[in-house]
């Protein structure tokens, strides 16, 4: 396990586990599926905003989008990542076979999508459903003018819940309204993800990691909460980070079962640390060429830090 998202400065707490509730407005939620292996959300705005997009942000929001929202590119030339604002979703299922995921985007204008998807052969547009192919292998529903939810995987068939299950798990709960909601980009894996199953087999017992990145004018801050079944998982990892790390800083404390980090590192350290994880999980299977110029993630800027 490689506990690599922290904020920096301030008590563990400060950041990780005081739960700075967001303003009022629609359940964050709402048309997530019950049980999913990742809940995440990331301000887009914000990130537009900082160093990383140019060379990191863009791409991983543009490889989290499918190749299904590519279509309206091609046929609309409608760049839908520049229409964001805020994602959040949930993943369902994360192998190396099939992936079933939730995503809720805002930003993009409802009449202009579904003004281009009518004009789409592999798109079949239903009032404010719209469905890809000829199983439904995805969806687009339409559920507020500049809102849309896009499912991919078993769960594209299905009518939306909009009840938000997620709030009757009490594990996802205790951990979702103690992260720092209020951070660029934030997410909550439950332990039992299949890319974790390395770790269970060590016997080392991880119940629940959330975390929290904010990109900062020199640094990339982050936080993390990693939940174990027995504190002595947190207290050998504690140790085991604070005499080994690659950040500019770290802050560990061991509580209980519970481990909380705060870290900072340069955008170089955040993009080797982030494209390792991406290949193990195979999120970002595609390995930047080396010899890339400066600032396009070349082995060089990979490495560096």
């Amino acid at each position: 396990m490689v506990a690599v998202v922290a904020s920096c400065g301030g008590a563990q707490r400060d950041a990780v586990s005081t739960g700075r509730v967001l303003p009022s407005g629609p359940d964050p939620l709402a048309y997530l599926p019950a049980h999913p292996e990742v809940v995440y959300s990331v301000n887009v705005d914000a990130f537009r905003a900082s160093s990383l997009w140019a060379n990191f942000a863009r791409r991983f929001v543009a490889r989290g989008s499918s190749a299904k929202l590519a279509v309206l590119a091609e046929h609309c030339h409608l760049d839908v990542v520049a229409t964001l604002h805020v994602i959040r979703g949930a993943i369902t299922k994360w192998d190396e076979i099939s992936t079933s995921s939730t995503v809720i985007a805002d930003g993009m204008d409802g009449a202009t999508a579904k003004a281009c998807i009518a004009q789409i052969p592999q798109f079949h547009l239903d009032g404010q459903r719209a469905r890809f192919g000829p199983s439904g292998v995805a969806t687009i529903d339409f559920v507020e003018p500049r809102t849309f939810v896009f499912i991919t995987g078993s769960r594209a068939q299905r009518t939306l819940d909009r009840s938000a299950p997620l709030r009757h798990d009490p594990g996802f709960l205790e951990m979702f309204d103690n992260i720092d909601r209020n951070a660029t980009a934030w997410a909550i894996v439950d332990g039992r993800i299949g890319v974790l199953a390395a770790t269970r087999a060590r016997g080392v017992d991880v119940r629940w990691v959330a975390f929290s990145i904010t990109p900062g004018a020199d640094h990339v801050a982050f936080s993390v909460r990693i939940r174990f079944g027995e504190p002595a998982h947190a207290q050998t990892l504690a140790k085991e980070l604070e005499f080994k790390h690659p950040f500019e800083k770290l802050e560990v404390v061991a509580s209980g079962t519970d481990l909380f980090v705060n870290a900072a590192m340069t955008d170089k350290q955040f993009f080797k640390v982030v494209f390792a994880l991406g290949k193990a999980t195979g999120w970002l299977p595609d390995t930047p060429a080396s010899g890339s110029a400066p600032g396009n993630l070349g082995d060089g800027d990979r490495d560096g830090g």
